[in-house]
């Protein structure tokens, strides 16, 4: 999906609380009814998006002037990384770029990226481009939801932690001055649905058949039908965040597969500090998973 302009079939950014709030509306509405409801939603929400960030960046630039005037430090993170992500989107880059696009929906083939996907940030200057973070796609979760009758919101937010593995492995790359390997390899899916499913099963706050029976839909399914990657999570540990960023570097001199994880990850000769600092890094990640961490973006092209 190559263009200068931002997908007008898609709105953000979003918080997770915003997204699971957004998509569990539309799919209240009859299924005839949701390609209008979807339209109404783009209108409304984009208005909404204005009003919160127009107010949010001028009260950010008040403060930022008052300080400078009276000598004070700030004492926020001014001004908000989704307000500057959202002011950039507003006006047409210089260039065509590739704002990615949803998989085509197979039915008993689903995986975590069919339902939603990660846009690199591919970072300039430590400035993420336009448009970067997650995506959801909202007819393809939704149909999931539907036919796996499944809890909605417990998916997004496990589809969320997925995707967030893969903003992860990119932050933790990108101050050594690598980038993860084009296109996600096998280890990182496997490694991103073993901390889903861990997510899944010890934090989640659902009732445990609704637990279990995404966990079924979603990643025992992978496993049963072979998919690579995604179905090999219990290839994978839940140390994954320590290790797997250096294995799917550019840099790393060959690919680890999954089935080879072990023998290349738990006796690799890493730096312990390394290690623990990137597990620290994920846990922030994690922990920031209902607020401004990564930009979330819904894409409703799917109900047009």
């Amino acid at each position: 999906m190559q263009s200068a302009s931002f997908p007008e079939s898609r709105i953000g950014p979003l918080i997770l609380p915003e997204v699971t709030e957004i998509l569990i509306s539309l799919w209240k509405v009859p299924p005839q009814q949701r390609k209008m409801e979807a339209q109404r939603i783009l209108g409304t929400e984009r208005d909404n998006l204005a009003t919160k960030y127009q107010a949010a960046l001028k009260d950010s630039r008040r403060a930022t002037i008052r300080s400078v005037f009276e000598g004070k430090a700030l004492d926020q993170n001014y001004p908000s990384p989704f307000g500057q992500q959202w002011e950039r989107l507003q006006k047409p880059l210089t260039s065509p770029q590739d704002w990615g696009s949803c998989k085509p929906y197979e039915p008993g083939n689903v995986t975590a990226d069919v339902l939603a996907f990660y846009l690199s940030g591919q970072f300039t200057n430590d400035t993420p481009r336009p448009g970067y973070g997650v995506v959801f796609c909202a007819s393809n979760l939704g149909r999931f939801v539907e036919e796996a009758q499944v809890d909605g919101a417990l998916t997004i937010s496990a589809v969320a932690v997925h995707e967030w593995f893969h903003g992860f492995v990119e932050a933790t790359l990108y101050p050594r001055g690598e980038v993860p390997v084009a296109g996600f390899r096998a280890l990182e899916e496997a490694a991103a649905n073993r901390v889903a499913l861990d997510w899944l099963t010890t934090c989640a706050e659902a009732d445990s058949s609704s637990i279990e029976k995404l966990e079924q839909a979603l990643f025992v399914s992978s496993k049963i039908a072979g998919s690579p990657g995604y179905g090999e999570f219990d290839k994978v540990d839940a140390r994954v965040p320590g290790s797997v960023p250096d294995l799917v570097s550019s840099t790393a001199p060959t690919e680890t597969k999954p089935d080879g994880y072990f023998s290349e990850a738990a006796y690799r000769p890493w730096t312990s500090s390394r290690a623990y600092h990137d597990q620290i890094l994920w846990n922030g990640f994690l922990a920031g998973l209902q607020g401004e961490t990564i930009p979330c973006y819904i894409e409703l092209g799917g109900y047009s």
